[in-house]
């Protein structure tokens, strides 16, 4: 597995995560060479580090989505090699590719006839032995991914994912959702980058970064496990 981009875009995180922490402390120190260089266009230096924390939620979001895609990736790929077809995949992978087949059928517009015609295109191709193949279509990302997301998509896969961060739960007060949400709403703009920033400090954005670390080397672990026993086998 190339743990290359997850590293990569860790560091980025990491790196602006130092910034804002030099920024924040030369605020308190009242370093009024260092503020006044940011005091233009009618931003305050505050305002500016409000910016940049809703900047900072915006990586820490591309680390989250980047993470999921390439763990994603490594899965397609080192199942795909396997060349397999319906009768030799666990029970979640021929759910998958059941839901993959059916598509739209199932919608409220369907009839009788479309019925009938899934039920045979899906008899034809298990009783062809048709090769399964998963892919980026396999699970819809952009956007979307919170602890909810990386829960239903570990059970979809039959992985029995547990991780010792609390920040995958709703309930906890640094809830991975909590990222997805505020950078949507960026993305959105629904809420300015200052209005957004204010409501964060850099030790927060901190902690849902470790939190966030915690959950995805977790992951990684047993989706490493997953690819290495076989157990997408039947």
């Amino acid at each position: 597995m190339n743990l290359e981009i997850y590293k990569n875009r860790k560091n980025e995180v990491e790196y602006f995560l130092k910034i804002l922490e030099i920024y924040e402390r030369k605020m308190m120190e009242e370093d009024k060479n260092f503020l006044e260089l940011h005091n233009n266009l009618g931003i305050t230096f505050i305002e500016y580090l409000k910016i940049m924390k809703s900047s900072c939620i915006l990586i820490i979001y591309n680390f989250i989505e980047s993470t999921i895609s390439s763990l994603m990736r490594y899965i397609y790929e080192e199942f795909n090699k396997e060349k397999l077809n319906f009768e030799k995949t666990c029970i979640e992978i021929r759910k998958l590719y059941l839901e993959r087949l059916a598509g739209d059928s199932f919608n409220k517009t369907a009839n009788h006839q479309t019925y009938l015609k899934l039920i045979e295109k899906i008899s034809k191709k298990i009783i062809e032995k048709d090769i399964i193949e998963l892919d980026e279509k396999t699970f819809s990302i952009s956007g979307n991914i919170d602890g909810e997301y990386i829960t239903q998509i570990s059970k979809k896969l039959g992985l029995k994912f547990h991780t010792e961060s609390k920040a995958i739960h709703k309930e906890n007060d640094f809830y991975i959702g909590k990222i997805k949400d505020a950078r949507n709403k960026l993305a959105h703009g629904e809420e300015s980058f200052i209005e957004k920033g204010q409501m964060y400090s850099t030790s927060d954005l901190r902690r849902y970064f470790l939190e966030t670390c915690i959950i995805f080397e977790d992951l990684q672990k047993e989706f490493i496990k997953y690819v290495k026993e076989k157990k997408y086998l039947k």
